[in-house]
C-alpha cells in the first residue's frame, strides 16, 4: 500500500513538472494546480478521503462538474444522518419476561386451591353418603303402609301385576297425545274369573273385571311392592352397607420453568481495490483507492417455557356403617322384622332345652 501511495505521489510532481501544465490557460494551469494540491494532500490522509478525492479528481479530468461548486459558493457538507439506535438484547430483558411469567402463573395460589379443593372433595364424599345412609335407615323405621304409599306409585303397582300376571291382566297405555293415566284391564279370556292368586293379594273369591283390576287389585299390588321393596332393603341394611373411607394420599404440585435467549450478531468485511487512469506523462502509471464495504447481521432470539402440574394420590379402604350409631334398639328390631329372615335360620329339628341345674343343699355336698 505504500508503494502504491509513493507512486501517486511522484505522478503528481511529474504532473508539475509535465511541459503541457505551462501550455495551458492561466485559469485552467490555476485549477489543475489545485486539483493537484487535493489530490496529494488526500494521498496522505484518510483512505476513505483518498478515494472521493480520486473520483473527484476524476470527474474533473473527464470534464464533469458534479463535484464543483459555482464560483464563490461551496458546497455544504451533507447532514450525517442519526445513528440508529442499537437492537434491543434479549439476553438483558430475559430476566424481566421471566419475572412477569411467574408472577402470572401464581404458583402458591395453584397449590392452594389444589389443597382445598381435594379436601372440600373427601368430605363432600364423606357427608354424602352419610346422608343417604341416615335417609335410608330412616326409611325403613316406617310402617308397611307408609313405606308404600311414599315409595311405589300406582304405574309401578300396575306394571309389576301385569309383568307378575300376563295371562290375565294387560297394561292398556294411553294415546299419544293425550293426558289419560295407564289402565289395568284383564284380558277377554280371564275376565269374569277367579284366578287363585287373587289369595296373594287378599282377594280370594273375586271375580277379576276392569273395575276389580285397578282398584283393589292394584292398592294391593302396590302394598306388595313396598314389601318387597322394604324386605330387600332391611336386608341389605343389616348385612352392612360399605362407605368409602380415605385412608392416606399425597399431593403433588411441580412447576417447571425454562427461559432461553441467544445474541448472535455477524459482521462480513469486504475490501476491494479499483484504479482512475488520469492524464498523466506515463500512460502506465494509475492512481489507486480501496474500498471497503460491511455487512452487520444481527439475530435475537428468546424463549420462555412454562408447565403447571398438579398431582393428587389417594389410598382408600372399605367399612361397613355402624347400624347402632343410626338407629336406637326399638328401630333396629324393626329393621330386623321387615328383612327376608325372621331371627336365626332354623336347622330342621327343634333346639333341645337347656338342663336346668339342681338346687344346692347348702353343705357344698352332692344332691341325693
Amino acid at each position: 500500500m505504500a508503494d502504491r501511495v509513493s507512486s501517486a505521489l511522484e505522478l503528481t510532481r511529474k504532473l508539475r513538472g509535465a511541459r503541457a501544465l505551462g501550455e495551458l490557460a492561466p485559469a485552467s494551469r490555476a485549477a489543475f494546480t489545485r486539483d493537484l494540491d487535493r489530490l496529494e494532500s488526500a494521498l496522505g490522509g484518510d483512505a476513505y478521503a483518498t478515494v472521493l478525492d480520486v473520483l473527484d479528481l476524476e470527474s474533473k479530468l473527464r470534464g464533469g462538474s458534479s463535484s464543483s461548486s459555482p464560483a464563490g459558493q461551496s458546497k455544504a457538507p451533507a447532514p450525517a444522518p442519526p445513528p440508529a439506535a442499537p437492537p434491543a438484547r434479549q439476553t438483558a430483558e430475559i430476566g424481566a419476561r421471566a419475572a412477569a411469567t411467574l408472577e402470572a402463573i401464581d404458583f402458591p395460589g395453584f397449590v392452594a386451591s389444589l389443597l382445598t379443593g381435594t379436601f372440600q372433595a373427601i368430605v363432600d364424599a364423606s357427608a354424602q353418603q352419610i346422608r343417604s345412609y341416615a335417609e335410608l335407615v330412616a326409611s325403613l323405621t316406617q310402617s308397611l303402609d307408609d313405606f308404600s304409599a311414599e315409595k311405589v306409585s300406582d304405574d309401578q303397582a300396575r306394571q309389576f301385576l301385569a309383568d307378575r300376571h300376563p295371562k290375565e291382566l294387560v297394561l292398556v297405555l294411553p294415546a299419544p297425545g293425550t293426558n289419560a293415566a295407564p289402565r289395568l284391564a284383564p284380558r277377554p279370556a280371564a275376565e269374569g274369573s277367579s284366578p287363585a292368586w287373587l289369595g296373594k293379594y287378599g282377594l280370594a273369591g273375586e271375580e277379576l273385571t276392569a273395575e276389580l283390576a285397578n282398584g283393589l287389585l292394584v292398592t294391593a299390588g302396590r302394598r306388595q311392592v313396598g314389601e318387597d321393596r322394604l324386605q330387600t332393603l332391611a336386608t341389605m341394611v343389616l348385612m352392612g352397607v360399605n362407605r368409602v373411607v380415605v385412608s392416606d394420599g399425597n399431593l403433588r404440585a411441580k412447576l417447571q420453568f425454562h427461559a432461553a435467549a441467544m445474541d448472535r450478531q455477524r459482521v462480513d468485511v469486504d475490501q476491494q481495490q479499483a484504479g482512475v487512469a488520469g492524464r498523466a506523462v506515463s500512460s502506465d502509471t494509475r492512481a489507486q483507492m480501496m474500498v471497503s464495504t460491511t455487512k452487520v447481521n444481527a439475530q435475537a432470539d428468546a424463549a420462555i417455557k412454562a408447565e403447571l402440574l398438579g398431582e393428587v394420590r389417594i389410598a382408600f379402604r372399605t367399612e361397613t356403617f355402624p347400624l347402632e350409631r343410626f338407629a336406637d334398639s326399638a328401630a333396629i328390631q324393626l329393621i330386623n322384622r321387615h328383612a327376608r329372615w325372621q331371627g336365626p335360620p332354623s336347622t330342621g329339628a327343634p333346639a333341645a332345652p337347656a338342663p336346668t341345674p339342681p338346687p344346692s343343699d347348702g353343705g357344698g355336698g352332692e344332691p341325693t
